[in-house]
């Protein structure tokens, strides 16, 4: 009955096959997925972060998962004694920060600024537009002026991390991380389609280049460096770049000054501000900060839940059902109190203007593959050592 239960609450989710469940003894959990799914990698990632609960929350119902993530949040804002807002964004899709979500924001924070003059806010996001963070920043200071707490479950990276240093305190845990706020330029063509550049790692490049052509002693192959370099290189982008680094960097120390480094020397700020920006302690824009090195190295006021904390509980599988739906329904960004819930769906890919329709002779010789591969399937058993006795 398990099974069939199983399979019936999540066969909406496209190409995606649960073949079996089962256990062993209370200490061992199997999961079998199709391996031609494209879903498989998020099992297996649901698995490895925490097997006790897998069952439990990818065989709940939709409206099951509403209810238990609405009384984690009111277990937790007892805990706390403030209000909660959560803000999830789905880290498979397109979801990054962006002015827009402040009138998400202000909605929830509309119900429960009647209910106290502080605010804790769970976030989860890889990032986006520092002015959003910014201004979401001021409007939570404004309304809450008792104090603003951001909790981090799992990913606050660029400007999540930039929005979070500027709370009073940061609430993290073992799997949380921040993030270096290496700004990146997001440019959008007429369809919609989105561009990344990561401005310190371009103008990096730039510099790389430079030096080439400052060492190549032959004159023609410098030339040609040179033509190489002026076709490659955007040389608007290079300015666009420079000056958000320096937008970046008064960010960062407007939010630090105000926030989790109130009180700390100018030169303090200034040495974590390099620490967050300069490219060297962190290579990579996925670069991760744990609580050690944030409350350590750059000073920042961290509170520190552990595993066994009740309210790190509260807070993990708060989380993991969030992200469980995000993933099953199409959710982008998920913006929630205990009473309200807002969310924004992933935007389905523009069409090409050049596709055309395939031929029903095309489409019958594709369906003979598609059995003939249904035929052929693989499956993976992923198996699960409970972690508590």
């Amino acid at each position: 009955m398990l099974i069939m239960n199983l399979k019936t609450k999540i066969s909406h989710v496209k190409n995606t096959r649960l073949e079996n469940i089962g256990s062993t003894d209370s200490n061992e959990i199997t999961l079998t997925c199709s391996s031609s799914s494209n879903q498989v990698g998020y099992w297996e990632e649901t698995v490895r972060q925490s097997p006790n609960n897998l069952v439990k929350i990818i065989t709940m119902t939709p409206e099951e998962n509403t209810a238990r993530r609405k009384d984690l949040l009111a277990t937790l804002e007892e805990k706390m004694g403030c209000p909660i807002i959560a803000y999830i964004a789905n880290g498979k899709s397109e979801s990054s920060m962006d002015k827009e979500d402040t009138l998400f924001f202000l909605d929830i924070i509309e119900q429960v600024s009647l209910k106290s003059d502080k605010v804790a806010i769970i976030i989860n996001s890889l990032g986006g537009d520092p002015n959003a963070a910014l201004k979401q920043l001021q409007i939570l200071r404004n309304i809450f002026n008792g104090g603003v707490q951001v909790l981090v479950p799992y990913r606050a990276k660029s400007a999540a991390t930039l929005l979070a240093i500027g709370a009073d305190k940061i609430v993290m845990g073992e799997p949380s991380e921040l993030g270096p706020i290496d700004p990146i330029l997001v440019v959008s063509d007429l369809h919609g389609n989105h561009t990344y550049t990561q401005a310190k790692t371009y103008l990096k490049s730039i510099e790389e280049a430079k030096e080439t052509i400052r060492s190549e002693r032959n004159r023609h192959i410098r030339l040609a460096f040179i033509e190489k370099f002026t076709e490659q290189f955007d040389f608007a982008k290079i300015k666009r770049c420079k000056e958000a680094i320096k937008d970046f960097e008064s960010y960062a120390r407007e939010m630090l000054q105000k926030g989790t480094m109130r009180g700390r020397t100018q030169e303090e700020i200034g040495n974590t501000i390099h620490t967050l920006m300069d490219g060297e302690t962190h290579h990579d824009h996925a670069s991760l900060i744990n609580a050690a090195e944030a409350s350590g190295k750059l000073k920042l006021n961290i509170e520190f839940w552990g595993i066994h904390d009740e309210k790190w509980k509260a807070l993990w599988e708060y989380f993991e059902l969030a992200e469980n739906i995000s993933n099953l329904a199409g959710i982008a960004k998920l913006f929630e109190s205990k009473s309200a819930s807002i969310i924004t769906l992933q935007k389905q890919a523009k069409p090409n203007a050049a596709f055309k329709p395939p031929s029903a002779d095309d489409l019958k010789r594709e369906q003979r593959q598609d059995n003939q591969k249904e035929e052929n399937i693989e499956v993976t058993p992923i198996t699960i050592n409970s972690i508590r006795k």
